[in-house]
């Protein structure tokens, strides 16, 4: 049928691109499917226009010893 798993986060947004051309979409906020959130999702939103930023991500700091824990970015 065509249709196949996908592949993690990334490979979902490709498969799925076509849904921001269908829907004209000024922003598109991504989130991982496995996670609670508990975030005021309107407030990144409105840093993310305020500072004209082409990308936001939410992230919050850990000590250096757990961070094996975790899916880590560097600054």
């Amino acid at each position: 049928d065509g249709e196949r798993w996908y592949e993690g986060t990334a490979d979902a947004i490709f498969q799925n691109l076509h849904l921001v051309t269908l829907f004209n979409a000024d922003r598109i906020c991504i989130f991982a499917a496995d996670h609670v959130y508990k975030m005021d999702v309107e407030q990144m939103l409105q840093y993310h226009v305020d500072n004209k930023a082409d990308v936001t991500v939410a992230a919050y700091v850990v000590p250096s010893s757990e961070a094996n824990q975790f899916g880590c970015i560097a600054t």
